[in-house]
């Protein structure tokens, strides 16, 4: 006697190569489909329309003139010559376009990663270059052996938790520049004791600066978002003139860092002609390009020397932690805009494709930059992390699950509840899916469900309705919540039905407190499944022959 009922496995069991199947990984691996899956590009390139080259054009003018002025800021944040800003900007762009599986987004410098090379590097170039191509070297390998998925052990709250605080150390790192303080230290706690500290020496000229910067960055982001169509003027058509001044202005707006750091550079300028020097200034840029050569693994000081062995003990947890943030930070930009634009990002590809990025940025610009003040770099920096900082998760928090304020805090303690989080499923494969959890959902737990909702019911026509049994379902958490609202805006997209059945009376409070777009819940699964187009057109509906099998 067979049942319909099966026991589902794991949507992410890796598959590396051991001594007993690396024959057969070989084989399913190096196969023409699969090297042509790790060069995105020649999947999309043949595709490609002309009429999109102004597009392309306009979007690659407006980052270029983002990522420049950004690239140095944030070299100054990891303490490293300006020029490894450029040269970090530039080949991001370039590798990315051939490796890249998200259309959406570029690689390059974050604030983040600008400031955990501060930290582990601590200025020094051999260190910064050493960490550079240990971790392309381990993400190369996370790639190769499709470990993406380890990324789903980090939750929401974990996440936002770090970016946060990160967000708020880099800002006030960032004060004693716009105050012109010299000798503060790089930590946050003594930074903030020292800032306070040497409030009396602060450069009025340099804070003139960093305000005014900080004042034109808000204001000009501010442009760029203006909606300039009333809803009140109906049939109301723009001129030509129109359109092209509120285009002007959007350019403006969207090259808004670049905008400001040539304004204060021209203003340095005008000032050391009539022989002003009151402006703390950037270091010298050296011009032209680096040489390709290998990464110097020793560190002379006087008469000793730091070997390769010094420098690893050195560098020590950066080695686990930077390629890991490195890739969260990419593959959750890449996932919110291949939400909003019905595609999927290939987590492993992604690996592959910053991890070429990391090590051919190993391997043209004028000492013009130094006359742009170090004020005006540190207002780029405090406008760009300012965002990061998002106090309405709290408030979420609070409303929906304030135990999930806990992992928001003690990091540590979330990525290790995290790996026990995965349920086993049940799915009941009729025409209608019954999918059903053996305990609570928790992140990563929401990962594995999404993936098996997509395989099972959206990865081919027809599709299928959903119902899921939450019976066994105690609890649930603010990252769970928050995936399976990404699953009903990505199966209404589809005008497929996804119900819940059994839910727990505080666990369907919690629910419908989240505001979910299209949540339905019925007392048992079969209510469910036969109730399941009661919202819908009969007319319309493709599974209305299904429903009606099945109640026949």
């Amino acid at each position: 006697m067979t049942m319909s009922v099966q026991t589902e496995t794991s949507a992410f069991e890796p598959s590396c190569p051991t001594s007993f199947n690396i024959t057969t990984w070989a084989q399913r691996n190096c196969t023409a489909e699969n090297v042509r899956r790790k060069f995105p590009i020649t999947l999309w390139l043949p595709r490609y329309q002309c009429s999109w080259v102004q597009s392309d054009f306009i979007a690659g003018l407006t980052v270029a003139l983002t990522v420049i002025p950004q690239g140095l800021a944030y070299a100054h944040l990891a303490e490293l010559p300006l020029q490894y800003g450029l040269y970090s900007s530039f080949m991001g762009c370039l590798v990315y376009f051939f490796l890249g599986s998200s259309k959406d987004i570029t690689l390059g410098p974050t604030a983040i990663m600008s400031l955990m090379v501060a930290s582990y590097a601590e200025g020094d170039t051999t260190y910064a270059v050493a960490l550079t191509l240990l971790c392309g070297c381990i993400q190369l390998g996370m790639g190769i052996f499709q470990l993406g998925f380890l990324v789903n052990f980090i939750s929401f709250p974990v996440i936002n938790g770090f970016t946060s605080a990160a967000a708020i150390t880099i800002a006030f790192g960032q004060v004693k520049h716009v105050l012109g303080l010299q000798k503060i230290p790089r930590d946050f706690f003594p930074c903030v004791y020292y800032t306070f500290k040497n409030l009396g020496k602060t450069n009025l000229w340099d804070l003139l600066m960093g305000a005014v910067c900080f004042v034109l960055l808000l204001l000009l982001k501010w442009l760029k978002d203006v909606k300039w169509d009333s809803p009140d003027e109906i049939g109301y058509s723009p001129t030509r003139w129109q359109q092209a001044g509120r285009k002007i202005v959007w350019l403006i707006g969207t090259a808004r860092n670049a905008v400001v750091v040539v304004s204060a550079a021209l203003v340095v300028v005008a000032l050391k002609s009539q022989d002003i020097n009151v402006l703390t200034l950037t270091q010298q840029v050296q011009p032209g390009l680096p040489a390709f050569k290998p990464p110097a693994f020793t560190v002379h000081h006087g008469n000793s020397t730091e070997t390769a062995g010094d420098i690893l003990q050195g560098l020590g947890a950066g080695l686990a932690v930077v390629p890991l943030i490195g890739f969260l930070e990419c593959i959750a930009i890449g996932k919110a805009f291949a939400r909003q634009n019905n595609y999927r990002v290939d987590a492993n590809q992604e690996l592959l494709a910053i991890a070429a990025v990391v090590l051919l940025s190993l391997g043209v610009l004028t000492p013009s930059f130094h006359y742009i003040p170090q004020a005006a770099l540190a207002a780029v920096i405090i406008s760009a992390v300012l965002t990061m900082v998002d106090f309405r998760v709290l408030i979420k928090l609070w409303r929906l699950q304030k135990m999930d304020l806990l992992p928001l805090v003690c990091t540590f303690f979330g990525t290790f509840i995290g790996i026990e989080a995965r349920p086993g499923m049940l799915v009941d494969n009729k025409d209608v899916l019954i999918f059903q959890p053996d305990r609570g959902l928790h992140y990563p737990g929401v990962d594995f469900i999404r993936t098996l909702l997509y395989d099972r019911a959206l990865k081919e026509k027809p599709y299928r309705p959903v119902v899921l049994d939450c019976s066994h379902m105690a609890s649930i958490d603010y990252t769970t919540i928050q995936g399976i609202k990404e699953v009903l805006e990505e199966f209404n997209r589809m005008r497929v039905p996804l119900s819940f059945a059994a839910l727990k009376p505080h666990l369907q409070e919690v629910l419908t407190a989240a505001d979910l777009p299209g949540f339905r819940c019925y007392a048992t699964a079969n209510e469910a499944a036969n109730n399941i187009y009661e919202d819908g057109d009969p007319e319309t509906n493709p599974y209305t022959p299904l429903l009606n099998a099945a109640q026949h």
